[in-house]
């Protein structure tokens, strides 16, 4: 649902769909949610490092 929802994101950068990739990426993150594995929280990481490079060099990296 991450991946899906930050590609989706990308290719239709609207302001709803900011709120959803924010809310699940911190839900991801939070180090009190004990029901996100490991895996997904570094997975959310990486995503919310590409983003905060911006949304054309996230869209190119991603693309490839």
């Amino acid at each position: 649902m991450l991946s899906t929802s930050v590609r989706l994101f990308l290719n239709n950068p609207t302001e709803s769909g900011q709120e959803l990739v924010g809310s699940l990426l911190k839900q991801a993150t939070d180090k009190n949610h004990s029901r996100c594995s490991i895996d997904v929280k570094e997975r959310a990481y990486f995503y919310w490092r590409l983003l905060s490079v911006g949304l054309e060099e996230a869209k190119a990296i991603l693309s490839h």
